[in-house]
């Protein structure tokens, strides 16, 4: 009878361990470097937030649609990345997604984790001085700055916004 116990305390045991939902660190992810420090000369911002100002699409170009919600994100110059939906822009609605970020010269690329699918997910984009445009939103690529992930018709257009007095999590990830 303890033997019939053990084992179906054993397999419930496996059973829950294998479907319990995983907690991403920051050695999971790729992007992730300790002594990662933005250089001073980059035109990506960490002192203030960018915010969606519109989406454009093949099927929109001509019309700019009112976006019911706002994207936010945070950059920090220590590699982190956070993104929120922030309705009213004024108060944070607190952090949808945490993830990691690489840049080089206007080009960047946020990794970040879709936890339900156990993926890891690559923003593509470029950068101006008060402007990100996002151009590609993929699994594929592993975060590599091809030129192949740089052209699409779809665009998200985010505004700079400096010194933004809203409360962001400070990164601890």
């Amino acid at each position: 009878m303890y033997r019939i116990i053990i084992l179906i305390f054993t397999v419930v045991w496996l059973i829950s361990g294998c479907t319990s939902p995983k907690r991403y660190a920051r050695n999971d992810y790729s992007f992730y470097r300790s002594n990662f420090k933005l250089d001073s000369t980059a035109l990506l911002h960490t002192d203030g937030v960018y915010v969606l100002e519109k989406i454009v699409t093949d099927q929109n170009r001509d019309k700019q649609e009112g976006l019911k919600e706002k994207k936010v994100y945070k950059f920090y110059p220590t590699g982190q990345v956070n993104m929120v939906i922030d309705d009213n822009l004024i108060a944070s609605r607190g952090t949808l997604f945490e993830g990691y970020y690489r840049i080089n010269n206007n080009k960047l690329v946020i990794q970040s984790v879709n936890q339900p699918l156990r993926q890891f997910y690559y923003s593509y984009a470029y950068i101006t001085n008060q402007q990100m445009v996002i151009v590609l939103k993929t699994h594929l690529g592993r975060g590599k700055m091809k030129d192949k992930y740089y052209h699409s018709s779809y665009k998200e257009y985010y505004r700079f916004e400096p010194n933004s007095n809203r409360d962001y999590t400070i990164p601890g990830w």
